[in-house]
């Protein structure tokens, strides 16, 4: 038994990445914890695509190499690029495939790949410029 909990506990709420990935799409992102980020004060972590706010960071120290989590429910996407917004990347869409309830996207931010479920009243296309907004409460983080 590797975790105990309700279904929703195990979904939003895993306590470590093969119980995050085997219950579902999840985006994994590495990083270095970082208690206060200079600039703004922000809890959270330094990754290869930049800073992202994670204020629950729970029991991880500064400095700590941590992955980070989000589900592609989790993840928005808009057809317009965003400025400085907190968690919001310039994205390109990598591969868009509507199935119905959803459009099963891929975008890229700096190599990076992130799944996506985007609402199937969007129009999303192959190439395209976007934005994507990672909301900081969505994350889960667990040791590297």
């Amino acid at each position: 038994m590797v975790q105990v909990g309700t279904p929703r506990e195990i979904y939003l709420r895993p306590s470590e990445r093969f119980i995050a990935d085997f219950v579902g799409r999840i985006n994994f992102l590495e990083g270095e914890a970082v208690g206060r980020e200079v600039h703004s004060g922000r809890k959270g972590v330094r990754t290869a695509i930049g800073f992202i706010e994670c204020p629950d960071l729970g029991e991880v120290s500064e400095g700590q190499r941590v992955q980070l989590g989000i589900r592609a429910e989790s993840i928005k996407l808009s057809g317009k690029v965003e400025g400085e917004a907190v968690n919001s990347f310039p994205a390109t869409v990598k591969s868009a495939v509507f199935l119905g309830e959803h459009i099963d996207c891929e975008v890229s931010i700096h190599d990076h790949i992130f799944s996506i479920n985007v609402p199937p009243e969007l129009e999303v296309s192959v190439g395209s410029q976007v934005s994507i907004h990672l909301p900081p409460h969505s994350w889960v983080v667990l040791r590297s």
